[in-house]
């Protein structure tokens, strides 16, 4: 219901010039991804078998538990 309220909601739209940006500062490429895998130690190793929507309750079920989404 919340996501439908949400939808009635004016959108605020941000450019480069509104946060204080020029194009200068955008040119530049100091980033570098090197990994977009969560480290070995933090994965929880949870396999879903069964049916999908089995599988979807089960997954918020601990996405809840963990605290990642509230109930």
């Amino acid at each position: 219901m919340q996501i439908l309220k949400a939808a009635g909601k004016p959108l605020q739209e941000w450019n480069a010039a509104a946060l204080g940006f020029t194009a200068a500062d955008l040119a530049q490429n100091d980033v570098q991804v090197v990994s977009n895998l969560a480290p070995v130690e933090l994965r929880k190793k949870i396999i879903f078998e069964g049916k999908l929507e089995e599988n979807v309750d089960n997954l918020v079920k601990n996405l809840i538990k963990e605290g990642v989404l509230r109930g």
